[in-house]
């Protein structure tokens, strides 16, 4: 989000009001991170990081390196109070903090930024294999930019954690047209060009980082994400093959013809049928060459299932193996039942091992579900990974 600033309404006069250095977070009516929040029953039109008079605002600041604090400012930027300061009570004793990374795109010149998290009891001694943590969409900016201080960019840095805690480098990277960057760089993708391209960046990625990294095992690459990410994962495992050698796709939109007409036609142009078959996952499909774990609610009204069905038909039809599990009362969700599933997929396949005996996961979105059904006036669940 930048840093706070103020402006006359023409524009002019733009000065920052806290430059401390990290990310800065200002809550917005309505802002799509705090949708979890808007699940626990919150009017999210009522939430706002500004007073309504104007006078005063409550910003988090941090990053990806440190533990954020929450302050309450005047104004003018004038610290009045901190209200809140993150401690580490709930992080593993073994934690540590993410490499950030810049490289180039498959371009060879445009730069590219990231995070990379080191394997649990990391030795560079020793040789680990590699989980791409990947979503691509052209609409956000996947890599946090801030630690536990904010909805997103908490799951992101959680997801990827848990995969580096199973002993696996894990990449979470903004290729080539997602969001926060120059127009040029938003536009580099635009059309059918966008999947090829974020694909394309992240294995030109994956080569520069092992270079760096010696200890990164590049022939045992694995590739994971959701909604769009579950898509690009998808798409990976069908026509890169021969770098992604294990995929785990949860609630892909595998075909933007069934996607919302809002989405594909902002980033891909008006429908047409050549242009929307090319992106479609399904005709791909004989491509396959790996293992494929696709993970889909049935009550996804987001990325409605229909598209996942017809990827696996044309699986079926390719006389491809795969994996499949659907969610009978999930939504556009991977549920704890389907985290579980995903990392015992990669121990099986990407380590070569057992999984451990079942237990049962509750992600946050699963505990406010039950919350909701329990009644808006009971006691929320405690939450616990």
């Amino acid at each position: 989000m930048g840093k706070p600033c103020i402006a006359r309404l023409d524009g002019t006069g733009t000065r920052i009001v806290s430059d401390e250095p990290g990310e800065h977070v200002v809550w917005r009516p309505n802002e799509f991170s705090l949708f979890a929040v808007g699940m626990a029953g919150a009017d999210l039109r009522r939430i706002s990081g500004l007073s309504p008079s104007g006078d005063y605002f409550v910003e988090t600041v941090g990053a990806t390196d440190r533990l954020p604090r929450t302050v309450l400012r005047a104004r003018n930027g004038e610290a009045i109070a901190t209200l809140e300061t993150a401690e580490p009570r709930a992080l593993p004793a073994d934690w540590t903090w993410p490499d950030p990374v810049t490289v180039a795109a498959a371009d060879g010149r445009t730069s590219l930024h990231g995070l990379l998290f080191k394997p649990q009891g990391y030795d560079p001694e020793k040789s680990y294999p590699v989980i791409d943590f990947i979503y691509g969409g052209p609409q956000i900016a996947h890599v946090p930019q801030i630690a536990f201080g904010d909805p997103m960019g908490t799951q992101t840095v959680a997801d990827a954690a848990s995969f580096a805690a199973l002993g696996a480098f894990t990449l979470v990277l903004d290729s080539r047209g997602t969001a926060c960057r120059d127009r040029a760089f938003r536009h580099d993708t635009q059309g059918t060009t966008q999947p090829a391209m974020v694909l394309a960046d992240h294995i030109a990625a994956l080569h520069q980082l092992g270079k760096n990294y010696p200890a990164m095992d590049l022939d045992r690459v694995g590739i994971t994400g959701f909604s769009y990410g579950g898509y690009m994962s998808a798409l990976a495992a069908l026509t890169h093959g021969d770098v992604f050698k294990v995929a785990v796709a949860g609630g892909g939109n595998y075909d933007q013809a069934l996607f919302w007409s809002v989405w594909g036609e902002r980033y891909y142009g008006l429908f047409e049928p050549g242009l929307y078959r090319d992106l479609a996952a399904k005709n791909w499909a004989s491509g396959l060459d790996g293992k494929l774990l696709l993970i889909h609610g049935l009550l996804d009204s987001g990325c409605h299932p229909a598209a996942m069905f017809q990827l696996a038909q044309a699986l079926i039809e390719s006389n491809k193996d795969f994996d499949m599990i659907a969610l009978p009362k999930a939504r556009h969700e991977l549920t704890g039942y389907g985290a579980r599933r995903r990392l015992d997929y990669f121990v099986t396949h990407l380590f070569g091992a057992s999984p451990p005996e079942p237990t049962a996961m509750e992600l946050p979105y699963d505990l406010l579900k039950k919350r909701l059904a329990a009644g808006a006036t009971s006691k929320p669940p405690p939450f616990r990974s």
